[in-house]
């Protein structure tokens, strides 16, 4: 897991100049382009727009920076101000084949990295004062990050970066919020795109094997995990399957409306069992997390009144 976010700090600093646009549209919560190779105000825009509308539809003020890459099969938030999304996803098989994909799936992928800009901007005002400082640092680095993308060489990154992921506030509460980050931020990608497969599709490629396809349908809201598969439970991304299934069948909204309602009390009900474990000596195993959110979500179920939102 601390290798995962080392990677997301440091992803992508640029070895070439790069270029930071002011395109046409885009506006509201997109405070920057940055491309990385490709130059296309046109994605820019589509990009902006999506996080526009899920920043009406989910009541949120999170800014991000955009930063616009070579194809990739990857796209990233840096749990600062950024968002970095491929210029196309691109998917390698076997024998190094690539396999290109629709539009579509990027703007899935992209969505999903806005709905964790979404969960960190609540994370950071509700961890309590102890965490202040580990905001203010992620800031502080996600802007050092963004100067050396635009072509700055006299921003000191690395080291700072690294010691910092090695913190032991840093440890502790990327070791127990990360699930939840990946899972609130497939609930308001989904949301979006009212298809509770889109994270799948967005994940599809035919050059799928057996064991990477039975991986990423753990991420499907339509289904139950299979008992089969539940070895792969303990990784962050599917830790939550069978909470996914339980959303889709008891918390899947029909309009905006529905979708804020739903959204800010599944989020309500994660804050609730991560302030539970951020006091607990170790981090649950995927059953008792999966058991303890679906507590919390029945709870609300009478709230948010459970025959107007089930099918």
């Amino acid at each position: 897991m601390l290798g995962f976010f080392i990677s997301l700090l440091l992803s992508s600093l640029p070895a070439q100049a790069v270029t930071s646009v002011s395109c046409d549209g885009v506006t509201g919560v997109v405070r920057e382009v940055v491309f990385l190779e490709h130059e296309d105000c046109a994605l820019a825009k589509s990009l902006s727009d999506i996080f526009n509308q899920m920043a009406v539809t989910f009541n949120s003020s999170a800014a991000v920076n955009l930063v616009i890459g070579g194809p990739s099969d990857n796209a990233s938030f840096d749990n600062g101000h950024i968002v970095q999304v491929p210029y196309r996803m691109v998917f390698y098989g076997k024998y190094g084949r690539k396999y290109e994909t629709h539009l579509s799936n990027l703007y899935t992928s992209a969505a999903h990295e806005y709905g964790h800009a979404i969960f960190h901007e609540h994370l950071r005002t509700t961890a309590g004062p102890e965490f202040a400082d580990l905001f203010s640092k992620l800031d502080q680095l996600s802007a050092r990050k963004l100067a050396i993308l635009k072509g700055a060489s006299d921003v000191s990154f690395v080291g700072d970066s690294t010691n910092l992921v090695y913190s032991p506030q840093f440890r502790l509460i990327s070791s127990r919020m990360a699930a939840y980050a990946e899972f609130f931020a497939d609930v308001l990608a989904v949301y979006h795109f009212q298809d509770r497969q889109a994270m799948v599709k967005a994940l599809y490629h035919d050059g799928l094997d057996d064991f990477q396809y039975n991986y990423i349908r753990l991420r499907d809201f339509s289904s139950q995990p299979d008992p089969k598969w539940e070895h792969l439970l303990s990784e962050d991304h599917v830790k939550l399957s069978p909470a996914r299934a339980f959303v889709g069948k008891h918390l899947w909204p029909q309009n905006a409306d529905q979708s804020q309602e739903m959204s800010d009390w599944i989020l309500f009900c994660i804050l609730r069992v991560l302030a539970q474990d951020l006091e607990s000596e170790e981090e649950p195993e995927w059953e008792l997390a999966n058991q303890n959110l679906i507590r919390e979500l029945e709870s609300v179920l009478p709230t948010v009144g459970t025959e107007a939102f089930s099918r």
